[in-house]
């Protein structure tokens, strides 16, 4: 088992009996890749719900005739204040570009229009809301189609600011934890989470809409088994399985409480 260390967005998925880490040396589907060129299903609902029962959220996911997500959208739904709203995020391919629609509680929020390079991942883009304009530019730059990086300069403040995303043999790491243990299990279904910190483990991270339409670069080539870091602990994972390797559900404790994932998917 390796721990390896630092940055970027993270996914889970794996099984409930016993595995190894991933190593330098020992890679499913030869590494350097992402196991989902073996996928035979697709995401098409991921529902979570967070330590103590108090707030939960679910993302469904609708596709194109070419099967490129067309429509991404989440509803969240906190307990203890009552309050619930959802978020869509609609995608429109066109040539070398996408632009993606987001609407907060049935208003349109913010329109974001990516360049996307001859693998489909996003290199630039441009962020506006609708309330005061353009708000935010971004590169993003890949090694091996990994994010590697992105960029931001914003409009309001002409402020620069760099998002490191550091990939150690198709493993991402994220930049705010220390140390990340990977398992052999191959990420059959391409998923991408991420951990903001120790009391709201799964959140919407930066990127997000990129990264569940594939539109980010690829995903880690294997899943999680723990995530350490210094000052907050360790969080660990668990898997249900079906019978072709996809997680169905999947939980990660620590000592604030468990977070429970539970994937739904369609045939390709």
């Amino acid at each position: 088992m390796k721990t390896k260390s630092l940055l970027a967005a993270m996914m889970a998925a794996a099984l409930s009996f016993n595995f190894t880490a991933c190593s330098d040396d020992d890679e499913p589907n030869g590494g350097g890749g992402s196991a989902s060129g073996d996928a035979t299903k697709r995401l098409t609902k991921i529902f979570v719900q967070c330590p103590h029962g108090d707030t939960n959220n679910e993302t469904t996911f609708q596709y194109d005739d070419e099967g490129r997500v067309s429509q991404m959208a989440t509803t969240y739904d906190h307990h203890k204040n009552g309050n619930t709203w959802t978020n869509i995020y609609t995608y429109s391919y066109s040539g070398n570009e996408v632009t993606i629609t987001m609407t907060y509680d049935g208003e349109e929020h913010e329109t974001s229009t990516y360049v996307l390079n001859d693998d489909g991942y996003a290199i630039s883009g441009t962020k506006t809301r609708s309330s005061d304009g353009p708000v935010c530019q971004y590169k993003f730059s890949y090694t091996d189609n990994y994010l590697t990086l992105a960029t931001e300069t914003f409009s309001d403040s002409n402020y620069e600011g760099e998002k490191n995303q550091i990939i150690a043999d198709g493993l991402i790491l994220p930049y705010d934890w220390d140390a990340v243990e990977y398992t052999e299990i191959p990420n059959l279904a391409n998923l991408f989470f991420h951990y903001s910190n120790a009391s709201d483990i799964f959140d919407t991270f930066e990127y997000y809409e990129l990264y569940w339409a594939n539109l980010a670069g690829k995903s880690p080539i294997c899943l999680p088994q723990s995530v350490t870091d210094n000052q907050e602990g360790s969080w660990n994972f668990t898997y249900q399985l079906d019978e072709e390797n996809y997680p169905t559900t999947i939980t990660i404790s620590n000592e604030y409480g468990t977070t429970s994932i539970s994937c739904t998917y369609e045939e390709i």
